[in-house]
């Protein structure tokens, strides 16, 4: 049984720094970030998400995770979403571009997750 279970969207970001730097593709979405923030206090934790194919090198990072998976579904007619993030002086976040079609993005969401057996009675859900 997970002690945590975590549900949140994957996104792969491309960031661009203040000083006009374009850092592309990290691993982002409040999915991947909870999942690390929750490996902190247990060694149990269940990810459920969904994604494309398309995660090249960040599927090997989730998978590296330690995390159970089980509820992250990997879809191969629809591509992970991708951003493009930008922040201001104060590093603040003052954009956010959805690269990703809505028709896509929409198409994705509708998807259901279910919730495997070993996720049902957690300590703590995030969402």
């Amino acid at each position: 049984m997970a002690d945590y279970v975590i549900y949140g969207k994957i996104i792969i970001d491309d960031v661009r720094l203040i000083d006009g730097t374009l850092v592309r593709s990290v691993l982002g979405g409040g999915g991947p970030q909870a999942v690390f923030g929750a490996r902190l206090w247990s060694d149990s934790v269940g990810f459920l998400s969904r994604s494309g194919t398309d995660m090249g090198e960040h599927a090997d990072v989730l998978r590296s995770l330690g995390a159970d998976l089980a509820g992250w579904k990997v879809y191969e007619d629809i591509p992970t979403p991708r951003t493009l993030m930008q922040y201001d002086e104060n590093q603040y976040r003052k954009d956010n571009f959805m690269l990703t079609s809505m028709d896509d993005w929409s198409r994705l969401l509708a998807q259901e997750i279910a919730l495997p057996e070993a996720d049902q009675q957690p300590r703590g859900i995030h969402l």
